[in-house]
């Protein structure tokens, strides 16, 4: 079961099998975090070996600009923020990697442009 998030999660900590039994992975990985099991760090870590992302560099990140044509409520929504863009492609930071194909399928096929996803 190693070689999936949840499963590297479950030989860790026993009790994740019973938090995301419904299949709600974000809330058992919140009460992984809330519980103290694991940092926001280590959980981000996690994400980024699973999901095969980049960490973006924390001082890279500044004050964020509106994103025209996609709403705040949806951006919000999928825990994705616009952090840099041109008319070809778009960088995206995302809190949330469960939203990731969501997040591809809004800016990559609905705007059509060319994503780079990092983990924050």
């Amino acid at each position: 079961m190693k070689n999936t998030l949840s499963g590297v999660l479950q030989d860790r900590f026993p009790e994740y099998a019973e938090w995301c039994a419904g299949g709600d992975f974000r809330a058992a990985d919140r009460k992984l975090l809330s519980a103290g099991n694991v940092t926001e760090q280590e959980m981000l870590q996690l994400y980024a070996e699973h999901f095969h992302l980049p960490v973006a560099e924390e001082e890279e990140i500044g004050e964020p600009e509106i994103y025209p044509g996609i709403s705040p409520e949806a951006l919000e929504r999928l825990g994705a923020l616009p952090f840099a863009w041109d008319e070809d492609w778009v960088r995206i930071l995302i809190s949330d990697p469960y939203g990731l194909d969501e997040a591809e399928y809004l800016f990559h096929r609905s705007l059509k442009l060319r994503c780079k996803f990092e983990l924050c």
